[in-house]
């Protein structure tokens, strides 16, 4: 190997041109300045203060002279003042101040000298470092040899000069310094690194021309630190390239064999797949078809053929984006048919089905439209499908949201009457009789009118004022349609937030049973009480019955509540009688309680379980149970008085009231309304009703009773005409159960 290249005079082109070189010799250089400078730096704040200290004492002896210039006037602060003044500027004395021993009063000073001594604080490191360009200095009354102190202000500009001065110093100096033992660093790198890193890369170079014989190429040394580590690593890595080497040679041959073997299963793989692509093809294309049909499975009524809620959903939005897009009126209906479970319950599911198929069908009949409706569901092409482009966005839509709801999008009308005629169209296609597997069925639809977006822009809001709405047009008689309203939805507000606390009523105990006493007109005894619920929120109040009663039977809350009303009033009931007053006890019960399966069983066990005759009860119903629902309730009313437990018929007179229904249920007793009774004394129409209430309740064998007596003169007047029984405030208003006991013990010592 060329040893010129390691020559003397090549060194220095060797270690110019060396990379790891400069790197450990900058950061050592780097490093040594930053030593030296960290080391140094207390001796620029040291050289500071000692010049300051120089320049004071120099001043000190100035003083010092100057007062004993003074001679005999040493005690005069005057004279002391006159001698500073004549030395200040030689002694570099800015300014100086004159004070007693104890106090910060001055004798003298001079006109123009600031405030001396004022107090300094370092904020940060730095600070340490910066000089200002005078030194206050206060020297005691020990150091001159005087009654009093003397302050001074000496001028330091030239400190600043001085230690520009000394920095250059300091700095040439740690230059030289880390440069030389950078210098030092680096020849020592030449032999130490550099050297044998150039031979170990002239051999790799070489090897890598000539592989095969790289075996030739092994570097002999006999080094025991990590470069020599190194290049043993090397050699080992040149011996084993060259075993490889012959390897790699003989297994040329067996590749080569694989690879015309792989030619020929390549040809057989790319015949099968050709086979593959065309069954993939196939599946594509019955995925393609399952596609459509759960495509349409999800998006439409599957009895109907109607878009379901998903796609009325949809297809709202695009009707709220035309609205506004177009700056015109739409409207969304919410319709409901009014009792379907009935003809679901008496002619079957399957005559029910049958029903919504020709209603929807009736309703498709009635809006605008309709054939791009029915075109939806015989759509083939798939991306049609999905993007449902053949269905304008102003095209009327019907759709079943589930059950004998519908719903109907109206995304253009010129007014809020468009919307009320389409509304009209409807109910009256609805009314006309639907035969049915030989059965002639009436029905009607109640409809709820949202418009948008006077309403609302959002689809969930504009879904709940039509459903609101809707509520509102089935409590107002049913068969018809309301628009909704603010008033719609602040009473719908407040109809949610008396159900979320009635839910919690029964937890927090928050219901309770009053009574009212019945009086029997000939004896004037107390015979019985009439069971009232009672809710007390903290939040909402006492909440009046015909508040909260309404939406326990909507929300099926009646259930529950209504099986706690029965337990406690029997619970009492049971008390009463182990204190000797054994009374009957009436309850109301909802039609929708009545229409509960288990009713009778809850009944009997709560009779068992308290230890009560059957006859002690007596349930209070409506006439509307009797005549809207006459096959359950005269199977639950059979059932009821198998038990032995009395019914009555609340409100008479006020509904629907029929001889028929007396005649055909087995009841007790009529409870004759408070409307006939307020003003019985001074209309002789109501007494006339009344009395022809109690004379057809005697002919039937039935016990009258009374509501809302308030003065003696109506009992007075229903006792002369057969009243029974009565109860009101005249007697007692409603109590809770520690009032009964005193009312009924006091009634009982007279």
């Amino acid at each position: 190997m060329n040893r010129k290249v390691y020559s003397k005079k090549n060194t220095i082109k060797m270690i110019w041109q060396c990379r790891v070189c400069w790197k450990v010799a900058l950061a050592a250089f780097l490093a040594i300045l930053v030593v030296e400078t960290i080391v140094l730096i207390p001796s620029y704040r040291n050289y500071a203060l000692d010049w300051q200290e120089s320049r004071s004492n120099e001043a000190l002896s100035a003083v010092q002279a100057a007062i004993s210039l003074a001679g005999e006037n040493a005690l005069n602060p005057s004279e002391i003042s006159k001698s500073i003044q004549l030395i200040a500027k030689s002694a570099h004395i800015l300014g100086w101040r004159i004070l007693p021993l104890e106090s910060n009063q001055t004798f003298v000073s001079t006109k123009d000298l600031p405030v001396l001594n004022k107090p300094s604080t370092v904020q940060n490191f730095w600070e340490l470092f910066i000089f200002e360009d005078f030194l206050d200095v206060t020297w005691s009354s020990i150091t001159l040899h005087t009654p009093f102190r003397i302050q001074v202000r000496l001028d330091t500009t030239d400190l600043q000069p001085a230690l520009r001065a000394f920095v250059k110093r300091i700095a040439g100096l740690v230059a030289i310094i880390s440069l030389f033992v950078t210098i030092v660093i680096m020849f020592a790198l030449k032999d130490i690194i550099l050297r044998p890193i150039l031979e170990l890369r002239s051999h790799l170079t070489q090897a890598a021309a000539d592989v095969p014989h790289s075996d030739t190429q092994i570097i002999k040394s006999r080094r025991k630190d990590e470069i020599g580590d190194l290049i043993s690593s090397f050699n080992t890595m040149l011996v084993n390239t060259t075993d490889n080497l012959h390897t790699i040679k003989q297994n040329e041959e067996v590749l080569k064999q694989a690879h015309d073997s792989l030619e020929i299963k390549v040809q057989q793989r790319t015949f099968k797949l050709r086979h593959e692509i065309q069954e993939r093809k196939q599946i594509e294309i019955q995925l393609r078809n399952s596609e459509q049909h759960l495509f349409k499975l999800a998006n439409y009524d599957g009895l109907t053929g109607l878009p379901n809620r998903l796609l009325a959903m949809d297809r709202l939005i695009l009707g709220l984006r035309h609205s506004k897009r177009n700056n015109c009126l739409g409207a969304l209906m919410f319709i409901d048919l009014d009792n379907f479970k009935d003809i679901n319950d008496t002619l079957g599911h399957s005559i029910g089905d049958e029903l919504l198929k020709q209603t929807a069908k009736r309703m498709l009949g009635v809006i605008r439209d309709t054939d791009n409706l029915v075109r939806m569901n015989l759509i083939e092409d798939r991306k049609e499908m999905e993007i449902g482009k053949n269905v304008a966005e102003n095209s009327d839509i019907v759709a079943r949201i589930g059950g004998d709801e519908f719903m109907i999008i109206l995304p253009e009308i010129t007014s809020q009457n468009d919307a009320g005629i389409v509304a009209s169209r409807i109910t009256n296609a609805c009314v006309k009789p639907f035969n049915l597997e030989g059965n002639e069925v009436f029905i009607s639809a109640s409809i709820g009118i949202a418009i948008f977006p006077r309403d609302g822009r959002d689809p969930n809001n504009l879904m709940i004022c039509a459903d609101t709405a809707l509520y509102t047009a089935k409590d107002d008689g049913r068969n018809g349609y309301r628009f909704f309203s603010r008033e719609m939805n602040d009473e719908s507000i407040e109809r949610i937030k008396i159900e979320r606390f009635l839910r919690k009523s029964q937890t927090n105990n928050e219901l309770e049973i009053y009574f009212q006493p019945l009086i029997d007109l000939k004896t004037e005894v107390i015979i019985g009480v009439e069971a009232l619920l009672r809710w007390n929120n903290p939040v909402l109040g006492l909440v009046p019955p015909s508040h909260f009663i309404p939406i326990a039977e909507k929300s099926g809350m009646i259930l529950p509540i209504g099986e706690w009303v029965i337990n406690e009033a029997c619970r009492r009931a049971e008390e009463l009688a182990n204190m000797g007053f054994p009374l009957r006890v009436a309850i109301n019960v909802s039609a929708r309680q009545f229409r509960d399966n288990n009713f009778v069983d809850l009944l009997k066990a709560a009779i068992v379980r308290h230890h009560l005759s059957a006859n002690q009860l007596e349930l209070e119903i409506t006439e509307s149970l009797l005549v809207e629902e006459q096959s359950k309730a005269l199977l639950a009313i059979e059932k009821v008085r198998k038990l032995g437990v009395r019914l009555s018929i609340d409100d008479f007179g006020t509904g629907y009231s029929s001889l028929g229904y007396l005649r055909r249920f087995s009841v007790n007793t009529l409870k004759i309304d408070r409307s006939f009774i307020t003003n019985i004394c001074e209309q002789p129409q109501d007494a006339s009703l009344t009395r022809t209430i109690i004379s057809m309740a005697q002919n039937f064998g039935l016990e009258t009773i009374a509501e809302g007596v308030e003065n003696p003169e109506q009992q007075s007047f229903l006792k002369e005409i057969g009243c029974d029984l009565a109860q009101g405030y005249l007697f007692g208003k409603p109590m809770t159960f520690t009032k009964l006991l005193k009312y009924l013990k006091e009634k009982k010592n007279l």
